[in-house]
């Protein structure tokens, strides 16, 4: 279903690209279409899709009498707003596993939907690339989730909705904590410029000042990692992201053991995310004027420089596996709202155009899955003969 969905949003768009005006009411049914058919995809699902096994598992490990054990379990973990969220629904809600599913799926398809609807003004090929790639991550439900909580977060950013942007992005990170990532780079970019201008300035006085005692302390540690390393500038990288404090959840896994055929092509893939960059750059130069320089559109234009950097590491580190979960938040966002928000302001040929880059994406992402075994045939949790969960291993090249 969701390659005919993609289909058809695809060809309304590209209908789009030459009758955009007054077409305001059927942007909006096409958007509400999707969420719903969305929403029933994944929830009514059975044994079908990524860590299938895994939350199902999960879910029914919860039970009432254990509620108050656990909290200080999940407390611990770097996650535990996502086990709250299961726990709430299985214990006061339903413990059917499919009620839950919709839920979440209405939870998530809904602040996803929201969003890129309000920041892209209903842009259908915006909306594509939900059944086009991001749905096929839904399986993996804590950064799922805590995806859909970021794009409301973008969009409350461009509300400038300081304190619920706040709440929310709390809320985001006791759901997965790699949405850390993307929100540090959203501080980062709005720092006021009198701050960067004199605090910057008192740091460097300081260290001028304690610049003795701050090379003392770097030379033990320094000479350490020396002595371990022999000055091999990966295994110093290696050395240094062993103690993140990511680890525990998994987000920097060395695993000696991936196989060489998922790591895909250096060339292909750091050409594709260079043409993805020209081509941004080109547009939002040509739309500039139509374009506030905002804190969104600065986080959207800086996205794919950071989604390219973070490619070049994981090839330098085969085992660094943070790329592919970050690039939903940088490469993926900033395709679907840049491409939306540069539609809307460029004429036809510009816009066939666009219509074509969003479909080459579509197409590359798509090709670049593995085990598409996972979500075809589709089952309904109502089906007979449903076959066990085909567990693959890694759901993407």
């Amino acid at each position: 279903m969701l390659e005919s969905l993609t289909i058809v949003d695809l060809f309304a768009a590209l209908v789009l690209c030459f009758r955009f005006n007054g077409s305001f009411l059927t942007r909006r049914i096409f958007y509400f279409l999707n969420f719903i058919l969305l929403t029933l995809h994944d929830g009514l699902r059975w044994n079908m899709g990524t860590d299938w096994e895994a939350y199902h598992t999960l879910f029914n490990s919860f039970s009432l009498e254990n509620y108050l054990r656990d909290v200080p379990i999940h407390l611990m973990s770097s996650d535990h707003g996502f086990y709250f969220f299961v726990q709430l629904i299985h214990n006061f809600i339903s413990s059917n596993y499919t009620v839950y599913l919709i839920i979440f799926s209405f939870i998530s398809y809904g602040l996803l939907i929201f969003s890129t609807a309000s920041l892209t003004n209903y842009n259908l090929l915006s909306l594509s690339v939900f059944p086009g790639w991001i749905a096929f991550y839904s399986g993996s439900q804590r950064q799922f989730i805590a995806l859909s909580v970021f794009y409301f977060i973008l969009y409350l950013l461009s509300k400038n909705e300081t304190i619920t942007l706040y709440i929310f992005s709390l809320i985001g990170l006791s759901l997965h904590i790699s949405l850390a990532f993307p929100l540090l780079t959203i501080s980062l970019l709005n720092l006021r410029y009198y701050f960067v201008l004199f605090q910057l300035k008192k740091l460097f006085n300081t260290l001028h000042r304690y610049r003795l005692f701050i090379f003392s302390l770097l030379l033990v540690p320094s000479s350490l990692i020396y002595y371990q390393l022999s000055i091999n500038p990966r295994d110093i990288l290696v050395f240094l992201l062993t103690y993140i404090p990511l680890k525990p959840v998994e987000y920097v896994d060395f695993n000696l053991l991936l196989p060489e055929s998922t790591l895909g092509s250096p060339v292909l893939a750091i050409t594709k995310k260079l043409l993805i960059i020209v081509f941004f750059i080109y547009y939002i130069s040509k739309i500039r004027n139509l374009v506030p320089n905002s804190p969104l559109i600065r986080f959207l234009i800086l996205s794919p420089f950071i989604s390219l950097t973070l490619h070049i590491l994981s090839f330098i580190l085969p085992q660094f596996s943070i790329n592919s979960r970050l690039d939903l938040y940088f490469g993926t966002a900033s395709i679907v709202l840049l491409s939306g928000i540069i539609f809307n302001n460029v004429r036809t040929l510009s816009r066939i155009i666009i219509f074509f880059f969003i479909c080459t994406n579509i197409y590359f992402t798509y090709s670049r899955f593995l085990c598409l075994e996972l979500f075809h045939p589709y089952y309904f949790f109502f089906s007979d003969n449903i076959p066990a969960w085909n567990g693959c291993g890694w759901g993407i090249a």
